[in-house]
């Protein structure tokens, strides 16, 4: 399956990091630069999604990559806003697209 290139819109992709804090504490986080990726995304929706997330099923979006795009579990996806708004929470990857599970990021 080739990704059609008038679906893919430019997103934000921010690393996952451990920040350490001036108190010493450790906490997670995200970068402050972002790599630009180019993504199809749509909400999610299914038996199979709805099995697996119930009532966090609202909070789930489905987005196509390249697969050469460099993306890790748990690194943040900033869709219409500056901040990271959403979370890599599954990378499913098929021969030529990866297909990623975003969840809401609640405490913004």
């Amino acid at each position: 399956m080739r990704l059609k290139k008038n679906r893919l819109k430019p997103y934000l992709l921010k690393k996952h990091q451990t920040i350490k804090t001036n108190e010493g504490l450790k906490r997670t986080g995200y970068s402050d630069e972002g790599v630009t990726i180019y993504a199809e995304i749509w909400p999610a929706s299914g038996n199979v999604q709805a099995e697996v997330y119930g009532q966090r099923l609202s909070y789930i979006l489905n987005a196509l990559v390249e697969r050469n795009t460099t993306i890790n579990e748990l690194d943040g996806l900033c869709i219409d806003s500056d901040n990271v708004t959403h979370k890599v929470i599954s990378i499913k990857t098929y021969s030529n697209h990866k297909v990623l599970e975003l969840e809401d990021v609640r405490n913004r």
